[in-house]
């Protein structure tokens, strides 16, 4: 996923004590970070991962999606035991390909947003 976010910004690197303007524009490039992958629950693609319930009205004209938290990790695979003809298992399966996709996207995108913020900040700073 950090492959397509925007280029390494070093104007936006905090040197030092980090403050609300420096903040600021670090927090507007991980907007642009997080629009760069699509997800279902969202029209501004994963931009609710930066953004709180609060802010979120300001950038779009949708409620907060709160779908995340009813998708659990899926199973390691689909499960057919209430299936009875093939259509039923495809059907299975498309499902849990799609929980998997919400879940895994969204972890694995709130995982590279932390990372590539955490590049920004001064060594002082960083939490390992």
């Amino acid at each position: 996923m950090i492959a397509k976010f925007p280029p390494v910004d070093d104007t936006l690197r905090i040197v030092g004590e980090p403050n609300l303007p420096r903040m600021h524009s670090l927090h507007r490039y991980m907007l642009k970070c997080a629009r760069t992958h699509r997800l279902p629950l969202c029209a501004g693609n994963m931009i609710y991962l930066v953004l709180s319930v609060v802010l979120f009205p300001n950038y779009l004209d949708k409620d907060y999606p709160t779908e995340m938290e009813d998708y659990a990790e899926p199973d390691p695979a689909p499960n057919y035991t209430a299936a009875t003809d093939s259509n039923e298992r495809a059907a299975i399966k498309h499902r849990w390909e799609y929980n998997c996709i919400v879940h895994f996207d969204g972890k694995n995108m709130n995982k590279s947003l932390i990372v590539r913020f955490i590049s920004y900040l001064d060594d002082t700073y960083r939490v390992q």
